[in-house]
């Protein structure tokens, strides 16, 4: 290839890219996975779940699974998400249906926490009315590619019982798909 053309291709390449600052990296504004620009994202998962209710003086170990949706509302800034769980206990199953509000941090192209907070009805076996509470929540996300994921998650959650608060602690994890 004759100098010149190299010289007049690395000149092309220059002029059209896109310079760096000095202080800046070149990872500073690392584009999340998430979503591009304007296009919203979705997310359902599926998870295991153990924890533990404490009521007065009463303790009791719970387990079960449950399925989320999460939907992207405004990118980078807030996510909307609803699941349904059935948790089973010594003589009791309940099944809550969350609603949280998430705010997605992008720690690398393959990591993002969505810490969020909301309300919940836990739906108990034998009582005719759902008990209201309110949960505080923070995911994990590891992404194994653009669109599969295994999640990790932790609840804390304040359900206003008859008779006096509950407080409940809740991890699970599972798989997340992002389309």
């Amino acid at each position: 290839m004759p100098p010149s053309l190299l010289l007049g291709l690395a000149a092309l390449s220059a002029a059209h890219a896109t310079p760096t600052a000095a202080h800046e990296s070149p990872h500073a504004s690392v584009e999340s996975p998430h979503a591009a620009p304007g296009e919203a994202r979705n997310i359902v998962a599926v998870r295991g779940l153990a924890g533990a209710a404490q009521h007065g003086d009463h303790a009791r170990p719970m387990c079960g699974g449950g399925v989320f949706f999460e939907r992207l509302l405004i990118p980078h800034t807030l996510e909307a998400e609803v699941a349904v769980n059935v948790l089973v206990g010594p003589n009791t199953t309940e099944v809550p249906v969350e609603l949280l509000a998430k705010v997605p941090l992008h720690v690398g192209r393959s990591v993002e926490i969505s810490p969020g907070i909301g309300g919940l009805l836990a739906f108990e076996g034998g009582s005719p009315r759902p008990t209201p509470g309110l949960i505080a929540n923070a995911d994990l996300y590891l992404w194994f590619d653009g669109d599969l994921a295994w999640l990790v998650e932790l609840d804390g959650i304040a359900l206003l019982s008859p008779g006096g608060p509950t407080a409940q602690i809740e991890a699970g994890s599972g798989l997340a798909v992002r389309f």
